[in-house]
Formats: C-alpha cells, sequence, structure tokens
C-alpha cells in the first residue's frame, strides 16, 4: 500500500533535531506545490515555531518534548508519515525516553530523512519498523530534480528505484540483505547503545559531509575495530560531499579500508547530503549485484 492510497494519511513535518530555517523551509514547501500537489495536500499544518523551551539554539526543542511528541506521533492512527524537516543534531539527546519496543505496530508511521535521522532509522529499525532515507524539507531546494521525482513516485506510487554506483571496490558477488546504515558520523556515535543499527547480514549505507579524508579514515577504522564491519553482507557508499579530496584520493580510502572485508563494497551511489539523494527503504531486503543495488519485495511489506 501507497502513502497516497491510505485516504485519511497525514504527513506530519517535525524537526527532530535542529531548529528549521525559514528560507529552506519555504521553498520546500514551494517545490512540493509545484511538483506534487497531491502531496502537498497530505501534509499536516507546520510551524516555524518552537513548540517548548530549547535549553540550547542548536536544539529545535527540549529532549522531553521531542520524545513525548514523537511517541504521541508514532501512536497516532491518522498519521501516516513522520518527515523530518531538517537534520542538525539533537536526536541522540533524547533516544533513551523513548520507550522503543512500545513501538512496534502493523500501521507503523514511517519516519523519513537523512542524516541525523540515521539515529531514528537505526532505533525503529532494531524493532522492526521500516525507515526512509530520504532528502528533508528543508534539503529540497539543494535536490536534484530525478531525486525529488523518484520520492514522489514512492509516495504517490509506492516504487522504489534500482540504484547503480560508480565504482566497484570491491567485487564479492551477489548478495542479499536488510539495508541498514546511514551518516557514517552518527552511526560511530550511536557503537555501543542500545540503538546501533543492526549490523549482522545487512547491506550498509554509508554517507557524509564537510568530513575530510582522515576523519573518515578515522570512523571507517573505528568501525573495523570495534567489529561492527564483520559480519555485514555488503556495502554501498553514497556521497562524501565536500571531503576536500583529490582525483581517486576517497575511493583510494574505500579500498584500503573496506577492500580487504570479502564483502561486495561499491561507491557513488546517489544518496546522502549531496544533489543526488535518492529515496532508500532502511530495514527493507535489497539485493547488491555488480555494483547495482536493487529493492527486492514490496517496499512496506517484505
Amino acid at each position: 500500500m501507497t502513502i497516497a492510497e491510505k485516504t485519511s494519511a497525514d504527513i506530519v513535518l517535525f524537526a527532530p533535531s535542529g531548529p528549521p530555517r525559514e528560507g529552506p523551509a519555504r521553498s520546500g514547501l514551494e517545490i512540493i506545490t509545484q511538483e506534487a500537489p497531491q502531496v502537498f495536500s497530505m501534509l499536516s499544518e507546520f510551524s516555524l515555531k518552537s513548540e517548548s523551551d530549547s535549553p540550547f539554539p542548536w536544539l529545535a526543542e527540549s529532549d522531553e518534548f521531542q520524545a513525548r511528541r514523537f511517541s504521541r506521533l508514532f501512536h497516532s492512527s491518522s498519521v501516516k508519515m513522520l518527515w523530518a524537516v531538517r537534520g542538525g543534531y539533537g536526536i541522540l539527546r533524547w533516544l533513551d525516553r523513548v520507550d522503543w519496543d512500545s513501538l512496534v505496530a502493523a500501521d507503523a508511521p514511517l519516519v523519513a530523512g537523512f542524516s541525523d535521522v540515521t539515529c531514528l532509522h537505526a532505533a525503529l529499525n532494531r524493532v522492526g519498523v521500516k525507515t526512509l532515507h530520504a532528502p528533508m524539507l528543508c534539503t529540497l531546494e539543494n535536490t536534484d530534480a530525478l531525486s525529488r521525482k523518484a520520492l514522489w513516485d514512492f509516495l504517490l506510487k509506492g516504487i522504489l528505484p534500482e540504484l547503480s554506483g560508480d565504482r566497484i571496490v570491491a567485487d564479492g558477488g551477489t548478495v542479499t540483505g536488510r539495508l541498514a546504515g546511514g551518516n557514517l558520523a552518527t552511526l560511530c556515535h550511536l557503537v555501543g547503545t542500545p540503538w546501533e543499527p543492526l549490523w549482522q547480514d545487512s547491506i550498509l549505507l554509508l554517507e557524509d559531509v564537510n568530513e575530510p579524508l582522515y576523519r573518515i579514515d578515522r570512523m571507517l577504522t573505528h568501525l573495523l575495530q570495534s567489529g561492527r564491519l564483520r559480519n555485514v553482507n555488503g556495502i554501498v557508499l553514497g556521497e562524501f560531499s565536500k571531503a576536500g579530496a583529490g582525483n581517486g584520493e576517497l575511493e583510494a580510502l574505500f579500498e584500503d579500508r573496506l577492500g580487504g572485508l570479502g564483502v561486495p563494497v561499491a561507491s557513488g551511489f546517489p544518496a546522502g547530503h549531496g544533489s543526488r539523494n535518492m529515496p532508500l527503504m532502511l530495514g527493507g531486503i535489497y539485493e547488491l549485484e555488480a555494483g547495482i543495488l536493487r529493492p527486492l519485495g514490496s517496499s512496506l511489506s517484505d
């Protein structure tokens, strides 16, 4: 079933991390109005103003408010999708205030976003709830037309795209697994917490922004030495925007850190903080074959 087929559908815009920026938020709403009016008609009302007293300027709301609102919206029968307005930082602060085991539901709303929303992806995937790695309201203006169209196609038709990487780092044959992961820095911060991803037998998605090569090296090494990459079935590397890398330097780093895992690794996938940010169903079954990432089965029910 697609989001659009649920006639009582409400797509709730919420800011789980940093405070929304008025300019990008309004641009995002205009884009939805022009390109996907049917999606726009499903949006709930959204205020750019904070609903509580945030203790710090980099947070949209207080931790208690965020956890309480998220739990309430997740359990609301009228909410079919929780769509993050933007990322930033903040979700990690309130993960421990949510009863995650209580969020398992046959008709759970779809949580959508990327970047800091990786925290929600991981925590929900752990309890068997799928989530959507996708552009957010404030990033739509910097997202290319193909990625936006793919998002509308999923929301209105239930279609997920087949994606190709630009380069095969290591060819380990064809593998299948549940897609996990997201933002590399956020994933590293989840290691050792109760909400880190289910690494076992996963196809792991990694992406990041504004991280120079040595920091990407350090984070990949952390995941390697912590044993988190020991049992993944494959790795797909999305956009690593603004890394300041020269010709071939990023690919050389990926090969150095990931090429010896004995699993297929491919880079250059259109997902992450760059203009290319195609929708991906985290927790859904995918196949990785010769640098092609292919969704298997029904996106919401498999």
